[in-house]
């Protein structure tokens, strides 16, 4: 995955450069596809689907940022959930006037 974000990029979601892999709290991994991505503040966020979910209509997308690596020299990309609720909404209005391909509601 590159470490630009543009969010007027097109994504080919079938592509494996559009994907990340997260640990649940089970130790599992899961694949994630990126259905977007965009910039604010400074801080780059993600919209991501579980890749196994992408041809369902109603599946539910995991909004998350980016955060530092604790190894400096490393360029692994790590992302984290939104913990503060004020930010959490605030990017998820950014992610809705992004884009009309796809509804977005917080719950």
């Amino acid at each position: 995955m590159n470490n630009e974000f543009n969010e007027d990029e097109d994504f080919d979601f079938e592509d494996d450069e559009n994907t990340i892999i997260m640990t649940d709290d089970d130790g599992n991994d899961v694949e994630f596809t990126i259905i977007s991505m965009l910039e604010h503040g400074g801080t780059n966020y993600i919209l991501a689907l579980e890749s196994e979910f992408l041809d369902d209509d109603e599946a539910s997308a995991t909004v998350l940022k980016e955060v530092p690596s604790d190894d400096a020299g490393s360029e692994e990309m790590l992302f984290e959930p939104i913990m503060d609720d004020e930010e959490f909404f605030k990017v998820i209005e950014l992610f809705k006037n992004q884009s009309d391909e796809f509804d977005i509601e917080a719950n």
